[in-house]
């Protein structure tokens, strides 16, 4: 059947049974969607359509998706999931990047493991990445920790934000 998600056994269908190994975010909750393999809690991530596998920085990502659909009303379809790039000889990916409606790079956003600190190495890896995508806007976020840049190109300048930029303001 076409656009039909296949699963081994859903484990919870719009509810939101956080399984006890992860972590509470500050971050609103969500329901998602749960499935299992033979070794793996899977959880659905609702844009690429297809059950990933449940990992700590997966949750912070489809936790943050949700964030910027359901609040901060972002239209879904200008968000992608572990977009690649490229960058001189290599190939990374981006865990979301968000377009504006000319289909430019408007957000990137880098998802960290809510015991990663948000340090400058972290930084300095989603500024590589935006060096390629001249985003206006960089996020990183550990769950717990959210940093907000608006990078002006034109000036040269990096400014930190207390607010997310709402999607109505591109």
């Amino acid at each position: 059947m076409a656009g039909t998600i296949k699963a081994k056994n859903i484990i919870a269908n719009g509810i939101n049974p956080i399984p006890s190994d992860l972590p509470k975010l500050n971050l609103p909750e969500y329901p998602f969607i749960y499935s299992n393999d033979d070794k793996n809690i899977l959880i659905l991530d609702e844009l690429r359509k297809k059950f990933l596998k449940l990992t700590p920085e997966e949750w912070i990502r489809q936790n943050f998706v949700k964030f910027l659909i359901n609040n901060l009303k972002y239209p879904a379809s200008f968000i992608k999931i572990e977009q690649k790039i490229k960058l001189d000889n290599l190939t990374k990916r981006c865990d979301i990047i968000i377009y504006d409606k000319n289909l430019y790079p408007y957000m990137v956003v880098e998802c960290k493991n809510t015991k990663v600190e948000i340090s400058q190495m972290v930084i300095n890896q989603i500024g590589v990445y935006n060096s390629k995508l001249k985003a206006p806007f960089i996020v990183i976020t550990n769950g717990n920790n959210h940093i907000i840049f608006n990078t002006d190109f034109d000036k040269g300048k990096i400014q930190i934000l207390q607010n997310f930029p709402e999607y109505k303001k591109f």
